[in-house]
C-alpha cells in the first residue's frame, strides 16, 4: 500500500525495465534508491546484447541521485524501449519513520474495521482490487511519505 502511494519500491529487490534512449547522456529510471546497476543491455533487432565489451566500460554509466543512470562517454540512443536495465532498489533496512508509519495505519485499519467481518471501515477506498488509504486525513503519515515519494519526470 505504501509502495503504491509513493510509486517506488521501498524494500530492497531486483528490478528490471526496459526503458527507451532520447540521444541524450540520461536514463531516467522508474524507482527511487537505486543502490547499484546490474545490467545494461541494448536491443539488437529482436534480443537484447551488453552494452560493454568489459566490465571497466560499465564504469562509464555513473547512478545520479539514486533515480538516473549518466552515460559519462557517448549518449543513449534514439529509439523506443531499446535499452533493458537491471539494477537495485530499495531499503536494505526499512528507515524507521517508514516502519512507524507502517504501523501506526495497519491499526487504524484494525480499528475502524467492523469486527467479525473481512473489510475495512471508514478510512478506506476501494478501487478494483487495490485497496488504497485516504491519506489527507493522516497528514502527519502523508508528511513522512512524500520525503520517499517518487515523482514522475
Amino acid at each position: 500500500m505504501m509502495e503504491d502511494y509513493c510509486n517506488t519500491k521501498l524494500k530492497e529487490c531486483s528490478v528490471s525495465e526496459v526503458l527507451s534512449g532520447d540521444g541524450s547522456h540520461l536514463l531516467i529510471l522508474s524507482n527511487r534508491h537505486v543502490t547499484s546497476l546490474t545490467s545494461l543491455k541494448i536491443r539488437d533487432g529482436t534480443e537484447f546484447k551488453d552494452c560493454f565489451a568489459s566490465p571497466e566500460e560499465m564504469n562509464r554509466v555513473v547512478l545520479y541521485r539514486g533515480k538516473f543512470l549518466y552515460r559519462c562517454r557517448g549518449l543513449f540512443e534514439d529509439g523506443i524501449l531499446n535499452y533493458r536495465v537491471s539494477y537495485v532498489c530499495g531499503y536494505q533496512d526499512i528507515p524507521a519513520d517508514l516502519k512507524m508509519v507502517a504501523c501506526e495505519m495497519c491499526a487504524l485499519i484494525y480499528q475502524n474495521s467492523p469486527h467479525g467481518e473481512g473489510r475495512l471501515g471508514l478510512l478506506a477506498n476501494h478501487t478494483g482490487s487495490v485497496r488504497m488509504f485516504v491519506l489527507d486525513e493522516l497528514p502527519r503519515h502523508r508528511a513522512i511519505l512524500l520525503k520517499y515519494m517518487n515523482v514522475k519526470v
